[in-house]
């Protein structure tokens, strides 16, 4: 009986591949990769049947780069197009990628490279902007959402840049951020971050001034070094230093609402790899385990809130202060030493404030009795009107241009005032205080929105295409610097006398929108 031995069965199969010439068969071994399935939980083999490539050596690296925006001049948001075209010029197209709340703005400056062409699918629309970005570009700029936090970005381990002006409340600001940024770093036990100053607005003689106080400041108390990276002339309707093509190609695209900085950034360096190895197995494969679900419970508007509140951080001391803002090297003014009579003097001065201080009467409320004919009316406050009077944003509407007060309450929250616009699209109207509420109130109006129709002469706009939009007064400009784009209106409130108020728009739809 010939029984043909099965190792040597094995062994003829192997060898009779192509690596093996003298072989009779064709037989050649099946390659299986481990892969997480879109579920993002179940692990499964599957074929990989082309072989692996090797590098490309011409494939340049794609290098990538986190901006802040800090306070910058006005139109603040034409400084990231201007600073992304400055950068182009000088080493080719470059891709501005701003992270907003459901959508991701792309900008494309530089070169003649085709139109960006994506798919609709929201699934595969980052995934295929990845790889048309990595085909196309090397150096990538990346604005991360108001709500990323710190040490999520600086995991990424990317360098970053504070872009900022050139006045005093700027350079305490970008100081400010740094040292967010170097202190978080080290409380999470991160490497330290790669951090560079863009000054915008400004000349290069006084940058220079500026990002050194800043630099030797941050050296001294923070023990890092904080350079000049950039400076961003400032740009006149006549400049010469203007960009010639500002905007760039622009493509808004919308992302799962829990697309965040480190995402993108995982997404861009998975196509960059597979563009290094060219190989369409893993190709494939990629856009298989980056695809992000459609999962919305994601970071919501009002958690914006906790970025206007910030992050409980000790203030910066005056010497802190003095450095930024004054040179370090200026002649400091010595005291003279305290003599006897001096501490005398301060004993004396101790010992009177504490006799003083028994006399005083203790500080209480004074009670006035009320007239006999008041107090024999008892008048009973309805809770919803007291609740409004005491949330201080009545007349917000009536303050804001262009809006035309609604006389309905937000039934989930009183706080919240309601307003027309010229198109009849409803807004919801928040200050600091009651932003938490936003999202309660738009799912409220959502739902009754048939009868708000009903009830308003004229009737409402429909919701669908930002027809529902969300304003949000703040009284410190700086404190919203980081809300553009969030699909905030922002209105800052001045206060010229105890009865005189008014607003003043610090964004419009593009840049509240889409931060464009």
């Amino acid at each position: 009986m010939n029984s043909k031995d099965p190792f040597k069965e094995l062994a003829d199969a192997y060898l009779s591949s192509p690596e093996f010439p003298d072989g009779g068969s064709t037989v050649q071994p099946i390659k299986h990769r481990v892969v997480l399935d879109r579920d993002r939980r179940t692990l499964t083999s599957r074929n990989i049947e082309s072989p692996q490539i090797p590098p490309k050596p011409d494939s340049p690296p794609l290098e990538l780069q986190i901006l802040f925006p800090g306070n910058l001049p006005v139109w603040a948001n034409l400084w990231l197009p201007s600073y992304a075209q400055r950068v182009a010029a000088e080493q080719g197209p470059v891709a501005l990628l701003r992270l907003q709340y459901k959508s991701c703005s792309v900008q494309i400056f530089g070169g003649t490279l085709g139109a960006l062409d994506v798919p609709e699918d929201r699934c595969q629309q980052i995934s295929d902007l990845a790889r048309w970005i990595t085909d196309n570009i090397s150096r990538v700029l990346i604005v991360p959402r108001a709500v990323d936090g710190d040490e999520a970005i600086l995991e990424t381990e990317l360098p970053i840049g504070l872009m900022t002006g050139a006045d005093e409340a700027a350079k305490i600001e970008a100081y400010r951020r740094s040292k967010e940024l170097v202190e978080s770093a080290r409380s999470a036990e991160l490497g330290v971050p790669e951090l560079g100053l863009i000054i915008a607005g400004t000349n290069e003689d006084d940058a220079r001034i500026i990002a050194s106080r800043i630099s030797e400041t941050a050296a001294r108390f923070l023990k890092f070094k904080l350079p000049l990276e950039r400076v961003i002339p400032a740009m006149g309707p006549l400049s010469a230093d203007a960009p010639p093509d500002p905007m760039g190609q622009l493509r808004d695209l919308e992302v799962p609402s829990t697309y965040d900085t480190g995402r993108l950034v995982a997404e861009l360096r998975r196509a960059a790899l597979d563009r290094r190895t060219s190989g369409a197995a893993s190709h494939s494969l990629a856009t298989e385990v980056t695809s992000v679900p459609d999962c919305e419970s994601a970071p919501a508007p009002e958690e914006i809130l906790a970025k206007l509140e910030g992050d409980t951080i000790e203030l910066e001391s005056c010497e802190e202060l003095s450095g930024i803002l004054e040179p370090l090297h200026s002649d400091e003014v010595q005291l003279p030493p305290a003599t006897p009579g001096d501490l005398e003097s301060d004993s004396l001065q101790e010992e009177r404030a504490a006799i003083e201080a028994r006399f005083e009467s203790p500080s209480a409320d004074v009670v006035t009795p009320l007239d006999p004919d008041e107090s024999s009316t008892l008048v009973l406050e309805d809770p919803a009107e007291r609740e409004l009077e005491q949330s201080g944003t009545p007349g917000y509407g009536a303050l804001i241009s262009g809006l035309t007060p609604v006389d309905l309450p937000c039934l989930t929250d009183a706080s919240i005032e309601l307003a027309l616009d010229d198109q009849r699209r409803l807004h919801l109207i928040v200050d600091q205080s009651s932003l938490r509420g936003l999202r309660a109130a738009e799912a409220w109006a959502t739902r009754n929105r048939r009868l708000l129709d009903a009830a308003l002469e004229g009737g409402l706009a429909p919701f669908e295409n930002h027809g529902i939009r969300f304003d949000l007064v703040v009284e410190d400009a700086a404190a919203a610097s980081d809300l553009h784009g969030t699909g905030l209106f922002l209105h800052l409130l001045v206060e010229t006398t105890e009865f005189e108020r008014f607003t003043i728009p610090l964004n419009n739809e593009k840049t509240a929108l889409f931060g464009g």
